[in-house]
């Protein structure tokens, strides 16, 4: 019969460790609210808000509701072509940071979440925007 190295088994066990430790990326059934988009933070007193159920995604981009769908797979988040929103008046300020939502939303390839932070990131890994958890 074989044995098994101390080293080996201390690499087993702390290779079963840490896999039962890994974190829950799941991001569904959460809210979030934008800090940053493009590297700049968002307009103050203008509430964007993110908020992700089943693969569906939806919140306020500070003037008008929208929604549509979204897949999430390990830290894979892709964004669907059915973005939807209603059609209010707004504000140039509120509807350019509207607008640079939108195409930000449309380049998203995969996420990163850190305590209570979620960042979305474009294919080559630069971040789009930040949001904070919403209760």
């Amino acid at each position: 019969m074989k044995r098994i190295s101390l080293a080996t088994l201390f690499v087993l066990i702390l290779g079963f460790l840490l896999s039962a430790c890994k974190p829950d990326v799941s991001l569904k059934n959460t809210l979030w609210r934008l800090v940053s988009l493009g590297g700049q933070p968002a307009l103050a007193d203008v509430e964007v808000t993110l908020n992700l159920e089943d693969g569906q995604l939806g919140g306020s981009d500070g003037c008008n509701s929208y929604g549509g769908s979204y897949t999430s797979k390990g830290s894979k988040f892709t964004v669907g072509a059915d973005i939807v929103s209603t059609m209010m008046y707004c504000t140039d300020t509120i509807n350019y940071q509207s607008v640079a939502y939108y195409t930000a939303l449309s380049q998203v390839a995969s996420f990163k979440l850190e305590d209570q932070t979620l960042a979305l990131v474009d294919a080559n890994g630069k971040v789009l925007m930040e949001f904070s958890r919403s209760e």
